[in-house]
């Protein structure tokens, strides 16, 4: 095996074949695997269709799914926190306004 070689091919291609070697070098195939979330990989795989009319099931690991929920929902605080305190300092500067009124 040229480690070199499989380090310069794309992720979904090495996956690809070492899919297919499982089928001429143990008689197995495999039914399922557990994606990263990684947008390339997984449809090239699904695409490539290594045995053929057998179909390959990807499988989320929860591992991933959680932490990108949670850098999602980190995201999601830090704007909102910004847009309280765009309110907050807009209501203050009313605030001040309204004191400011001429007799």
């Amino acid at each position: 095996m040229n480690v070199l070689k499989i380090m310069t091919e794309a992720p979904g291609e090495w996956k690809s074949k070492m899919f297919c070697r499982s089928e001429t070098l143990h008689g197995s195939k495999y039914a399922r695997f557990v994606g990263d979330g990684d947008l390339k990989t997984s449809p090239n795989l699904l695409e490539s269709n290594p045995y053929g009319d057998f179909n390959i099931e990807k499988l989320e690991c929860v591992l991933h799914v959680g932490k990108r929920m949670f850098r999602r929902l980190k995201d999601v605080k830090r704007t909102l926190t910004e847009i309280k305190k765009l309110k907050e300092k807009e209501e203050t500067k009313n605030e001040k306004r309204k004191g400011r009124t001429c007799s």
